[in-house]
């Protein structure tokens, strides 16, 4: 209480003139009654921890920034995981297709067996029509060369002609030294009367 000696200074004040004399001296009086007066020591300690809290709070939020920093980049990274992906699974169904393509192509060149078809276009046409034949639900326990019988026959100009035909003055063939050029010969027309 001796803080106290210098606002009375040897004379009695009255109420108002003790709240100056204290607001002038930077006196600040509580009433412990209450339960409100802390211990200074009590109050640096907690002042000390509620520092310590937030700097631990800054450096979540920092970190909660870097996380989140990374979460954008991870969301990219996935992104490019999921093309690359995509990438690979449509290059193994491309691999898948033309692995089965070549099966079914060797299965439709021996049910061909030694016929050969008058041009790449029609065999590409009935090979395609043999892969849908295969597919079919319709032809199931059937054999290649059936399908491709089932396929060809009745169906004229697919394959080349077995036969060579000679046609004289068209070149090739035995006669081909002897004609002349431009000079035709056709078997079934007379020939023009001398006049």
């Amino acid at each position: 209480m001796e803080f106290l000696k210098p606002i009375f200074a040897d004379k009695s004040l009255t109420f108002d003139e003790f709240v100056n004399a204290c607001a002038a001296g930077k006196i600040k009086l509580a009433d412990l009654s209450g339960g409100d007066y802390v211990a200074k020591g009590k109050f640096d300690a907690q002042v000390d921890k509620l520092s310590a809290a937030n700097e631990t709070v800054k450096a979540l939020e920092g970190q909660l920034e870097q996380l989140k920093a990374a979460g954008a980049n991870a969301d990219a990274l996935n992104a490019k995981v999921a093309e690359l992906q995509k990438i690979i699974d449509d290059r193994k169904a491309a691999d898948e297709a033309a692995t089965q393509e070549a099966a079914d192509l060797e299965r439709f060149n021996a049910a061909a067996g030694e016929k050969k078809f008058i041009n790449d276009f029609t065999k590409k046409g009935i090979f395609n029509e043999f892969r849908t034949a295969m597919a079919d639900k319709a032809n199931a326990g059937k054999a290649d060369a059936d399908i491709f019988k089932g396929l060809t026959e009745n169906r004229d100009g697919l394959f080349e002609s077995p036969q060579n035909i000679n046609i004289p003055g068209m070149g090739g063939g035995a006669d081909a030294a002897k004609t002349e050029p431009f000079h035709f010969t056709f078997t079934g027309i007379r020939a023009k009367p001398k006049e």
